[in-house]
């Protein structure tokens, strides 16, 4: 995806993973620190695939990445 994505637009991508094995604790470590990352960095877009919501932290999980999506940087 980062690939098609800096071939279509010349801009420069990085595509991470949360967690290879679907470890929700794992995921969630991951995307705070990124999403931490993400808001100190230029970056312009942030594109997510969906995670799985089936409650606990998944939840959590799934929420934070629907408002990351909608939400627009000051």
């Amino acid at each position: 995806a980062a690939a098609s994505f800096e071939a279509a637009t010349g801009r420069a991508a990085i595509a991470l993973s949360l967690s290879s094995d679907g470890d929700a604790r794992a995921a969630a470590r991951a995307l705070f620190a990124s999403l931490r990352a993400l808001d100190a960095s230029e970056a312009v877009a942030l594109f997510a695939e969906p995670w799985r919501d089936d409650g606990g932290l998944s939840f959590a999980i799934a929420d934070r990445l629907r408002r990351a999506a909608f939400s627009a940087r000051p």
